[in-house]
């Protein structure tokens, strides 16, 4: 069991999206202060209403998303995973708020949409303080008490089964994931990322020129870093190709058996990539040029050391 938390300004937004599924593919399995048994646009009304009582919370809206692993799909009815929503909220403190419970059934995977007002039924914002670690924390908790398995993650989801947007979104999170270890900085990442059609941006505060953030657009369509994942963040990322520019400082010297070496390593690699990736899949032959090209270099310069 595994829990994506997501903040928002729009309950219609979100009702929309969970509720907008073909006919039988998303069954309401609680309501809490909130109508059941009409339009999205009237629920959202019904938790706008209440919001309004604390106007300068500026994102009262928690979409959370609790997914469970394919192995316990024959244990997990819609009484189970209501119940275990209902412990979920209890313990993440929003035992005494508006919520909507949906379970989706467009995926292998049993997995379920929150809808959560973080203003509370006294008018007060719930605090969401540490959120992510006291997430995960439950989580593992009811994991452990249920004898539950965790969640697959995006290793285990069928690529060939998305569509639109979710296979733009892993589209990219797969490119990312197997170009970073090629690059030491952000002008390299870029670069090699444009090849494969993604684009790549930065977000500032307010006028500054602080990054904050970092956004990848495909087909005209934008993602944040943290969207596609947490480890695609502006943080996450730099921080990883900081640690391949330092372990590049630490190489060894040049040998003559470098260029030799390359060529081997090259067709090595070359036959590891084609048993495991469709031979149309234009990021592998990328990244086998740019390792190449990286090892190349190396042979014929001196690592650059940072100044003391």
């Amino acid at each position: 069991m595994i829990a994506k938390i997501i903040k928002g300004t729009s309950f219609s937004g979100v009702l929309a999206y969970i509720l907008g599924k073909q006919e039988g593919k998303a069954r309401i399995l609680h309501a809490e202060g909130v109508r059941q048994d009409a339009l999205p646009h009237e629920i959202a009304n019904d938790f706008a209403l209440q919001a309004s009582m604390r106007p300068t919370v500026k994102k009262p809206v928690c979409h959370t998303i609790l997914s469970f692993s394919a192995e316990d799909a024959e244990r997990l009815d819609d009484k189970t995973m209501n119940n275990l929503a209902l412990q979920y909220l209890q313990k993440m403190g929003y035992g005494d708020t508006q919520y909507l419970i949906v379970r989706h059934l467009d995926r292998e995977h049993p997995h379920l949409h929150i809808c959560i007002n973080r203003i509370g039924n006294n008018g007060k914002s719930i605090s969401d303080s540490n959120e992510k670690y006291r997430s995960t924390k439950v989580c593992k908790e009811l994991t452990e008490t249920n004898q539950l398995k965790w969640g697959e993650g995006k290793k285990a989801v069928k690529r060939h089964r998305l569509r639109g947007n979710d296979q733009l979104r892993y589209t990219i999170f797969d490119a990312v994931k197997a170009t970073l270890p090629l690059c030491t900085n952000w002008q390299e990442l870029s670069s090699e990322l444009q090849k494969q059609g993604i684009e790549v941006q930065f977000k500032t505060k307010g006028q500054t020129e602080k990054v904050e953030g970092v956004i990848f657009s495909m087909d005209g369509v934008s993602f944040s870093g943290s969207h596609i994942d947490r480890s695609c963040s502006y943080t996450k990322l730099t921080f990883a190709l900081e640690q391949n520019a330092k372990q590049v400082l630490t190489l060894p010297p040049p040998s003559s058996e470098t260029e030799s070496f390359i060529g081997e390593l090259g067709e090595s690699i070359e036959d590891f990539a084609g048993s495991l990736f469709d031979s149309n899949a234009p990021a592998v032959d990328v990244a086998e040029l740019v390792f190449q090209r990286k090892l190349r270099n190396q042979a014929n310069k001196k690592p650059k050391r940072r100044k003391l």
